[in-house]
Formats: C-alpha cells, structure tokens, sequence
C-alpha cells in the first residue's frame, strides 16, 4: 500500500477527528465544573459582581446577570471555533459513501459535542 493513497490518510483524518472531538468536549466539561461544581468538588466564585444601591432604592447587579450568561456562552461558542483552523488531512473531498467531507468544525459542531454546551438555565 503507497503511502499516498487515500486509506491511511482518512484514518488519520478520523482519529485527528476523534481527538478534536473530545478536547472541545472535555474543555467544555472543564467550564461546566468551573461554573457549577461537581461531587468531588465545591462550587468556586470565578466572576466578581458588584452590588449597588441606587438612588430608588433598587439593587443592580454589575454585570449584570445577563450579561455574565452571554459572556459563558460565547466563551463555550469560542472552545469549539478555535477548530476552524485545522485542515483535513486527506485529499479526498468525499467520505467513503461519497457525501462531501464536512470540516472538522462542521463535524463537531453539530454532534453531541455542540449539543453538549453549558447547561445553564436562561436568566429571566
């Protein structure tokens, strides 16, 4: 078997795929633990918020806590695009049932992994 058939270079493509798969997913693990603990570990402030007191006698948060929501998901959007960068090995623009070879990112994006985001309860 040549070096520079297709065969060794999907298998390549596939476990490159694989490993990508599971740094984003244990990246986004890692910041879900950060955020809201485990059974081996206490729940650690990460953001610091400031509280006032307004003049009508109303609390305001600082940030507030919809701002800190969308600050974790996009942080959690950032783990999986830092993939776009990374190029498929293989020449071959087909997988082995002749559908277009998606991007590392396309494949991993719309898989468990992205379905794996922060599970985090939209603030009212």
């Amino acid at each position: 078997m040549k070096w520079t058939s297709v065969s060794p270079w999907r298998k390549v493509d596939k476990r490159l795929e694989d490993s990508l798969r599971m740094t984003v997913k244990k990246s986004l693990q890692e910041l879900s633990r950060a955020l809201n603990g485990d059974n081996k570990t206490e729940v650690i402030p990460i953001f610091n918020v400031l509280t006032i007191l307004k003049n009508n006698r109303r609390v305001e948060l600082k940030p507030n806590v919809q701002d800190l929501f969308n600050l974790i998901h996009t942080i959690s959007r950032e783990l999986i695009t830092v993939i776009k960068v990374v190029p498929r090995l293989s020449n071959a623009k087909t997988d082995s049932t002749g559908a277009k070879l998606a991007t590392f990112y396309d494949s991993i994006s719309t898989d468990e992994v992205g379905r794996c985001r922060l599970t985090l309860s939209n603030p009212r």
